[in-house]
Formats: structure tokens, C-alpha cells, sequence
């Protein structure tokens, strides 16, 4: 346990993610159990993996916030967000209320929640509570790209682009990959065109079809992929901590390479779907494939998206996929008196 603080402190974490191994393999009482978990989390650039997998194997009891945590997840992914939200709003106050608030494992789990609770909000079209949340949220948080990406979206949904615009220069940093997500540059795009701001409209055009030539040739290196949010970039500093010849090191490696390949299969597809939304918006088709798997009648009536809501958002099918209408025009239209 010693070593473990030293290791930690000295940010040696290849050399502390072995020593976790070695103790998780021995048989650690309760309270040793306790104290591990706390001084990992007091040093999350070990890595989720690692924390998350320590919790997996521990012997310790869930206590009463980690089973209000999964039922309320368990009520995000069945849809019903007003019930989820309460469950967040009641953990919260549990976290709170602990007297050891202040410890590592308490701290991440607290934005983890605070994180869900915005999502809820979102669900719930409650866009300025989720906006009020999620803007809370350090930057030191594993997921703090993804929290913008929803604060990109949350904005737009509710019409305050210059926040949107906002959330996009923050995932634009130099902290992270230059390439942004594909839809990023896609909701990038009709927010400039909504302000006929063309030149600009045009330069994410050659982004996207820059990276989408990129990720079709396989492109990518793992030195910009692992640039994605905090959550992977923190690997980086492991990488670097100790031999990487080691055991743990090749492991790593080797993790990564995997998530990498089946995120890059991801970027493949969207990014071939916002090439194509783009392409059929600037009214350029050259660059097209022919669609052979169009839906029969039959299935685009089982869809039940054949009809358009008045209140809601537009949504229908074509040979693109399931869309969603997002854009509105605001450009000021100039009128001639006769």
C-alpha cells in the first residue's frame, strides 16, 4: 500500500496499475479493499479502465447510492427521463449528505451524475435546466467533449446558436483532436448557413471531405485518435510513466488499438452520411454512390415516420437513413418595391 501512494504521487501509473493488479489478486479485507478504491480515485489518470474494473471485481457491498444510480440509469435507457431525474436529484443530495463528499470516488461519481441529470433534462426538453447543469462540469471530467457535443446540440434545440457555437470552439481546442465528431461539422454547417455565413459553410465542406477521404484510407493515427476527450487522453500520460515494454504497457496498447478500430469503423459510416447530406444540400451529387437498398413502401409505412408532426421535430426516411429536420433559415431576405 505504500509503494501504491509513492507510485501514485510520483505519477509512476504503469508501475501503480501493477501493483493494483498484484493486490487485486491477493485477498484484501474490506477495509483495504476501501482504502484502494479511495486512493485510485484520488488519482483518476490511472485510467477508467482501471477504476471501473476495480469496482467490477470488488467484494464490496453496492451501497445505497450505487442502487439508486442503476435504476436510474436502467429508467434513462427505457425512455422515461422524469423518473431518471428525480433518481439523479436524489442522489445528488445523498452525496452531498456523506460526511467523505470530499473523497476521489465521491467527487467523480457527483459530475458523473450531475452529467445524467443534464441528459434527463434534455430528454425532458428542459433545455435551460440541462444548460445550467452541464456548463457546471470541469474540464478535468473523463467526458468533458462528449458534455460539450451535448451542450452543442442542447443549444441549438434551444436557439441560442452563439452557446452553440461556443460548445464547437471548446471541442475545437488544441487539447483535442483537430477532427471533431462528424456530426459536429454537420450541425456546424446549418448553423452558418441559418446566418449566411458562406465562406465558412464552405470550409467545413472541404473538412469533412478531407477526413472523410482520411478515415476511408485508414488515416488516422492513434497519436490524434487518443486526442478524443480527457477519458483517452490521459492514456497518453500513462503510456509515457513507465517501460513501455511492460507487461501492463503492451496490455494498454493493445486495449487501445482495439477501441480505435471499432471507433474508426463508427467515423467511416458518419462520416460518409454527412459527406452526403452536404453534398445533396450544395445540390453536387457527383460525389454520390448509388443507393441499391431502397425501403419498399411496406417498410417506410411500418416506420411510422410517414407522417410529419406539427408540434415536434420533422422526421422521415429516405435512402440517406432516418432523419431529422433541423434547419431553419434566418437570413434576412432582401424585397424590392416596384
Amino acid at each position: 500500500m505504500a509503494e501504491l501512494k509513492i507510485s501514485l504521487a510520483e505519477f509512476k501509473l504503469i508501475r501503480s496499475r501493477e501493483l493494483v493488479r498484484q493486490m487485486a489478486k491477493s485477498k484484501l479485507s474490506l477495509l483495504q479493499w476501501f482504502a484502494v478504491r479511495d486512493l485510485m480515485h484520488q488519482y483518476p489518470q490511472i485510467g477508467l479502465d482501471f477504476l471501473l474494473n476495480f469496482d467490477r471485481i470488488s467484494p464490496l457491498p453496492l451501497n445505497k447510492v450505487d442502487l439508486y444510480l442503476k435504476k436510474s440509469d436502467e429508467l434513462m435507457l427505457a425512455g422515461k427521463f422524469k423518473e431518471a431525474a428525480t433518481g439523479y436529484q436524489l442522489i445528488l443530495k445523498l452525496i452531498m449528505k456523506n460526511k467523505n463528499f470530499n473523497n476521489g470516488r465521491n467527487k467523480q461519481l457527483y459530475w458523473t451524475v450531475v452529467h445524467s441529470l443534464g441528459r434527463s433534462f434534455y430528454a425532458l426538453k428542459q433545455y435551460d435546466e440541462a444548460f445550467i447543469l452541464l456548463r457546471t462540469i470541469p474540464s478535468s471530467y473523463p467526458f468533458y467533449k462528449q458534455v460539450q457535443f451535448e451542450l452543442m446540440w442542447n443549444n441549438y434545440r434551444n436557439e441560442r446558436l452563439e452557446y452553440a457555437l461556443g460548445a464547437i470552439a471548446t471541442m475545437s481546442s488544441g487539447h483535442f483532436s483537430k477532427m471533431l465528431d462528424p456530426e459536429v461539422y454537420l450541425l456546424q454547417y446549418y448553423i452558418y448557413r441559418r446566418m449566411c455565413r458562406n465562406e465558412e459553410t464552405d470550409l467545413i465542406k472541404s473538412k469533412v471531405r478531407l477526413y472523410n477521404d482520411a478515415i476511408g484510407k485508414s488515416l488516422l493515427p492513434m497519436t490524434s485518435w487518443i486526442k478524443k476527450d480527457i477519458e483517452t487522453l490521459v492514456y497518453k500520460q500513462v503510456l509515457l510513466s513507465g517501460d513501455i515494454k511492460s507487461q501492463e504497457a503492451t496490455k494498454l496498447r493493445l486495449n487501445l488499438a482495439s477501441r480505435m478500430a471499432s471507433d474508426v469503423k463508427r467515423l467511416k459510416k458518419e462520416f460518409e452520411l454527412v459527406a452526403a447530406h452536404l453534398e445533396v444540400d450544395s445540390g453536387k451529387n457527383k460525389n454520390l454512390k448509388p443507393v441499391d437498398n431502397l425501403l419498399s413502401v411496406d417498410q417506410l409505412l411500418s416506420s411510422k415516420n410517414e407522417k410529419w408532426t406539427v408540434e415536434d421535430n420533422e422526421i422521415w426516411s429516405d435512402e440517406l437513413g432516418k432523419q431529422v429536420f433541423i434547419q431553419r433559415e434566418l437570413c434576412s431576405k432582401k424585397t424590392s418595391l416596384k
